[in-house]
């Protein structure tokens, strides 16, 4: 909590970045710290989204790169969860990216979505509405308790 109210938005920003990466914390906890900070809300919005978006970004082409064993080894993405998840992409497609938010199966969602090579634009558009509408509902969370 003291990032964000040391550093204020940019430190959300960070925040989201990370958690959408490798390290396994949420996000959704300083989120909601930076609202009952009093921090503007569109613009934590914005700077969560964004940060947690380009997180799942740099996922994705991790996976592009088609080099697995740097999943394991960075990101502790095994290389059988992501070919396990080849038949829902196949039968899915971009539309399981907005669902890249999602603990323990978001991470090898992204990274199995670059692997398989789903087209660029649906897949980072489905992504930031999937990751942009849990923050909506964190922040309406943090405004009502």
């Amino acid at each position: 909590m003291d990032l964000i109210q040391e550093y204020g938005v940019f430190g959300l920003f960070l925040i989201s970045f990370a958690a959408a990466t490798i390290l396994p914390f949420s996000s959704e906890v300083f989120l909601f710290s930076a609202v009952k900070l009093g921090l503007p809300k569109t613009s934590i919005f914005l700077a969560a989204s964004f940060g947690n978006f380009l997180g799942g970004v740099s996922c994705y082409y991790l996976g592009h790169l088609g080099k697995l064993s740097w999943c394991e080894k960075f990101f502790k993405i095994s290389k059988e969860k992501v070919l396990n998840l080849q038949h829902h992409i196949q039968r899915f497609g971009t539309l399981l990216a907005s669902l890249t938010w999602m603990p323990i199966i978001g991470d090898p969602m992204a990274v199995a979505l670059g692997y398989f090579r789903c087209r660029v634009a649906p897949t980072f558009i489905m992504m930031f509405i999937g990751k942009a509408l849990r923050y909506v509902f964190v922040i309406w969370l943090a405004n009502e308790l």
